[in-house]
């Protein structure tokens, strides 16, 4: 039997809505039909599923099915699993179906006339295309862990025939008095399975609920109506039959249609009854204080070369459980439905993320994005509410609650939420000081970019009531990452239980999830994946390729490890001797100029005694040789490379650092250039003298233009000394620069170190301002804008080429208030 003949099996077993025994369902499995006609990519024309592309903005499928409209006993639905990218669904060029919501399952009706009357070929079309702006869907700014962003087919899609339910869209809720559990709970009745019957009389339902040993709970017996009814009722629950994490139990619910006693039809469901709810900040699952040991999950679709068998992603679940994790986050997306079926039967509980990460404020105050939100998660709840393992919904990530639209548009997303079962929504606030008390979602969840005991001393200063972690023992020091380092068994296992132990015993949250359960692969590159095929991010549990690490074969439990009490882990640092030792022999080969030619050291003191950049004595006639000008400018951007390159050095490993970057520079080639060049000292310096040595040369153009324009005889050569002799204070800086790197990496005077940069900047600033003004006697304000365009020109230039992100500024400025994630 095939794998998606297994999913309907199930699926029909646990969905209230398919689960009927007085008839069969007819499928038709159009996910697993060949020759799909394929538009958008140009070196494919026809295709089988799965398929997807993360460089398309527009894919269009084509594919043919035979139907008999005439023979449609029932109601005809198209059921997917999830669609990457914003899709419209046509049938017969009719449109059934548009859907915002990325990656979410829906369910539609589809109009009998759209099909053909007889037994002819019907065409099925998807239109799925790229989110560009927030009035069609959710763009997805790239993160540096964040996924590739695809749009294509990756999960089943089928239409499936219904006939004359007798009720359908079960709900309900549980409350707990004097400590008895009762259901509230509520369906509707059908004027379809009745319409049929002439005689009326007599007619009514018989309602059972029985346990999984077909004990029976409770029965009764409610009049039928020939219209559409919603039949509620209360009554006691007995604990024993909830669904639990150790005890996933589902009780049997089946509605009869009777007459006069006998039983015309009936319609049989298995349902689970479990409760989720916050109170006062903690979570209580079936009215007892939850203990959430989870664990992270990527969609992952490079990782997983487009396997979307079923037995795959049961074996997923199935490691997960034997793992000792009773929870599943699946990290900024909506996952394949199969994973709520398994779940529904292994006892784990499934948190969501819709993909809303880190917006800047701007975009919450876009009215779409709030009616598109509410579609989704009413879409998206509706598809899911039949599914107990379905427990929570993260509505936002990152979020800078301390801006007023962003806490206002959450307070009436969360307000406006329907709950058709119990579930929790959350979202994941900076941690900010500040921030009032009335709470944006259900419950928050801490998401930090870096170890979270490390992270102790920020979380308990805001005091933001934070219920989870969701991202405990993630780290990106390499020293913890580099699998290839024979102490890595040993510094992974201690920074996990360090972590756990920071979360439990220190912040006293109710736990968390694990980073992660597998490797997956980034959209970009980091750091962490700059050598890595695929930019694989290694920090699973187990590998691309499902096999478990070493060091994770001993791990049992890790949430439960009670050796977790006295472990401590300290960080190592990143050294490097490079930017001294350039130092030293730059200045070595500079001061033996220095001594040799007595005119050079002469000109040279003579120079920082001058008011203004370059020497010229008007009186004497005597001009400094381009030799000691060149000679000048290469030591002082000698310099300003090493002690600017220290900075870079360091900071390249800094996410905060790379994410800014990441903001700048859209394109993935220059962006992976950037990382390849900040992460080797032996190729910073060159590319920052280079830059360095080349901005007196800009300076030059720029007043030889200027001199052009206003008729003033400009010498090029005189332009650029200005430039190149301003920055002679900067010999000064020498013991500075010598220095930088090591007082870094000790975290040293590192204040001090860039008030004195910028005091000599400002000082080099002041001879280069009188400079230009001796030269050719200009007013201040075209002295400034001659500055100004030596900046701002390099500016423009890294625009054009590098072309940043939409809305970059918002997210640049969301990014740098988000600090303390990183």
């Amino acid at each position: 039997m095939s794998d998606f003949r297994i999913l309907i099996i199930l699926f029909l077993t646990f969905s209230l809505l398919q689960a009927k025994t007085y008839n069969r369902n007819d499928i038709i499995d159009l996910y697993n039909f060949e020759n799909w006609k394929v538009a958008g990519f140009a070196d494919i024309e026809q295709s089988k599923l799965p398929l997807y592309s993360d460089t398309a903005d527009t894919i269009s499928l084509t594919n043919s099915f035979n139907f008999n409209n005439d023979s449609l006993n029932g109601d005809l639905y198209f059921k997917s699993f999830g669609v990457h990218g914003l899709v419209s669904v046509f049938v017969n060029g009719h449109l059934i179906s548009k859907q915002l919501n990325h990656s979410a399952p829906f369910r539609v009706k589809v109009n009998k006339n759209y099909l053909k009357s007889d037994s002819s070929t019907n065409t099925i079309n998807f239109i799925i295309t790229r989110e560009k702006n927030f009035e069609t869907g959710f763009p997805v700014s790239t993160h540096l862990y964040s996924e590739p962003e695809f749009i294509g087919i990756t999960r089943p899609f089928f239409l499936e025939i219904v006939k004359k339910p007798l009720f359908s869209d079960f709900e309900y809720s549980l409350e707990k008095e004097n400590n008895e559990i009762f259901i509230n709970y509520n369906y509707r009745t059908s004027q379809k399975a009745i319409q049929d019957i002439k005689n009326k009389s007599g007619i009514s339902f018989e309602e059972i609920f029985s346990d999984s040993s077909g004990r029976i709970i409770s029965k009764r017996t409610i009049p039928a109506s020939s219209r559409t009814t919603v039949i509620s009722n209360k009554k006691t629950f007995q604990i024993s039959n909830l669904w639990t994490i150790e005890n996933p139990k589902f009780v049997n619910f089946s509605i009869s249609l009777k007459r006069f006693g006998q039983t015309i039809s009936t319609q049989k469901a298995k349902i689970a009854i479990r409760n989720i709810e916050s109170y006062k900040n903690e979570l209580y699952i079936n009215f007892e204080k939850a203990k959430i040991n989870g664990i992270n999950v990527y969609e992952n679709l490079i990782a997983q070369k487009s396997s979307n068998l079923f037995s795959d992603i049961k074996q997923r679940m199935m490691l997960i459980k034997n793992d000792g994790f009773n929870a599943v986050r699946f990290y900024g997306h909506i996952p394949d439905e199969r994973y709520f079926s398994i779940a529904d039967t292994l006892g784990l509980l499934l948190f969501i993320d819709l993909p809303i990460r880190r917006y800047p404020e701007i975009v919450f105050q876009k009215d779409a994005l709030l009616e598109n939100l509410k579609m989704s998660i009413s879409t998206t709840v509706n598809n899911l509410k039949s599914h107990p393992s379905f427990v929570a919904l993260g509505i936002g990530q990152e979020v800078l609650l301390s801006n007023p639209s962003t806490k206002k548009f959450y307070i009436i997303l969360n307000g406006a939420t329907e709950k058709p079962i119990p579930f929790l929504t959350y979202i994941s606030p900076v941690p900010q000081n500040n921030i009032s008390k009335e709470m944006a979602a259900d419950f928050y969840m801490l998401d930090v970019y870096d170890a979270v005991f490390r992270k102790v001393e920020t979380v308990v200063e805001t005091g933001i009531p934070y219920a989870l972690s969701g991202k405990t023992g993630f780290n990106s020091d390499l020293n913890y990452l580099d699998h290839d380092n024979p102490n890595y068994a040993v510094q992974q296992k201690l920074l996990l239980k360090t972590d756990v132990k920071a979360v439990l015993k220190t912040l006293k949250m109710q736990g968390g999830f694990i980073e992660s359960f597998m490797d997956w692969s980034a959209k970009k590159q980091s750091h962490q994946n700059m050598n890595e095929k695929n930019k694989i991010i290694r920090n699973g549990f187990y590998d691309s390729g499902m096999t478990k690490y070493d060091w994770a074969k001993s791990q049992i439990n890790i949430w439960d490890n009670d050796e977790l009490l006295s472990l401590e882990i300290e960080q190592e640092k990143k050294s490097s001797n490079i930017f001294s030792i350039v130092m030293l022999f730059g200045s070595l080969i500079f001061f033996f100029f220095y001594r040799r030619y007595p005119r050079f050291s002469e000109n040279y003191k003579r120079a920082l005694k001058h008011p203004y950049g370059f020497y010229v004595d008007m009186r004497e006639r005597r001009i400094i040789p381009i030799f000691n000008s060149f000679m000048l400018g290469v030591h002082n951007s000698l310099i300003l490379s090493v002690f600017i390159g220290s900075f870079v050095f360091f900071g390249s490993d800094l996410l905060l650092i790379q994410e800014i970057m990441n903001v700048l520079i859209a394109r993935s080639d220059i962006y992976a250039t950037y990382l390849t060049i900040s992460n080797n000292e032996l190729l910073i310096l060159p590319f920052l003298f280079i830059l360095l040595f080349l901005h007196p040369l800009m300076m030059g153009i720029i007043l030889k233009l200027l001199g052009m324009i206003s008729k003033n005889y400009v010498r090029f050569r005189q332009a650029i000394v200005i430039g190149l002799w301003s920055s002679a204070p900067l010999i000064f800086m020498l013991p500075l620069s010598f220095a930088a790197y090591h007082l870094l990496v000790n975290n040293l005077f590192v204040t001090p170190m860039l008030i004195i940069f910028a005091l000599f900047l400002i000082w080099s600033h002041v001879r280069l301002i009188n400079g230009i003004r001796v030269l050719v006697l200009a007013k201040f304000r075209v002295i400034f804008l001659v500055l100004l365009l030596s900046y701002t020109i390099p500016l423009v230039i890294f625009g054009f080429f590098f072309i940043p992100q939409p809305m970059w500024y918002d997210y640049l400025t969301t990014l740098l208030n988000s600090s303390a994630l990183f």
